[in-house]
């Protein structure tokens, strides 16, 4: 697979980003409203690129498509996809509560929804577990650990990431990825095993925009 980082020798993980607390695109549909739209900055706020408590949007490694909410619906528990990039508001993101190693990060769809692994009472997060929007009220289902890859920018020269939280059924960390990597707008976005492999899973690279 010709992939669009740049440089040489395709992906190396450099470790976790001291970020806060807490990964397809767009999730409107033919007829929806656009949301007000975010300005957007160009990296994660604590690699000090963009002014503090700017907002981005994250664009898939694999299609270029968005991390959004399905159908731009702000309700607790709203699964995020893929979908074209359009600047809404279900589809720009902000670093909120920053911790030692850490993120939280909220969703600009209301003024309290961060990126959520679907929970529930004695949930056991397994391959396949869904990404939704929750309110932002969890210390460990909105927990991410955002790890920057070098060279890992794009042919756009934007720096991407992987983003995880909790641990898969052979204890690896899960991160957030496309499910069965299907570059279709309106794939569901899913946490699984980290393949660390850009060329062979670039669905769990995340592109900063």
């Amino acid at each position: 697979m010709k992939t669009r980082f740049s440089g040489i020798g395709g992906l190396l993980a450099v470790g976790a980003v001291v970020v806060g607390l807490g990964a397809g695109c767009d999730g409107m549909e033919p007829g929806d409203e656009a949301e007000g739209v975010e300005t957007t900055s160009s990296a994660l706020v604590n690699f000090a690129l963009p002014p503090k408590g700017g907002s981005f949007t994250l664009h898939n490694y694999q299609t270029n498509l968005c991390l959004g909410v399905a159908a731009g619906n702000p309700n607790p528990g709203t699964k995020l996809v893929t979908w074209a990039c359009d600047g809404t508001a279900n589809q720009n993101w902000q670093e909120v509560n920053p911790l030692a190693t850490r993120t939280q990060i909220r969703n600009m769809i209301g003024t309290n929804k961060c990126l959520d692994i679907t929970r529930g009472s004695q949930v056991t997060y397994t391959n396949g577990s869904a990404v939704d929007i929750d309110n932002c009220d969890a210390a460990t289902a909105q927990a991410w650990t955002v790890t920057a890859t070098l060279p890992g920018k794009d042919f756009w020269g934007h720096q991407c990431y992987q983003f995880a939280d909790q641990y898969g059924p052979t204890g690896k960390p899960l991160v957030v990825g496309v499910s069965g990597g299907n570059p279709s707008p309106g794939a569901p976005v899913i946490m699984w095993e980290n393949f660390a492999n850009v060329n062979t899973h670039p669905d769990q690279y995340w592109c900063v925009y």
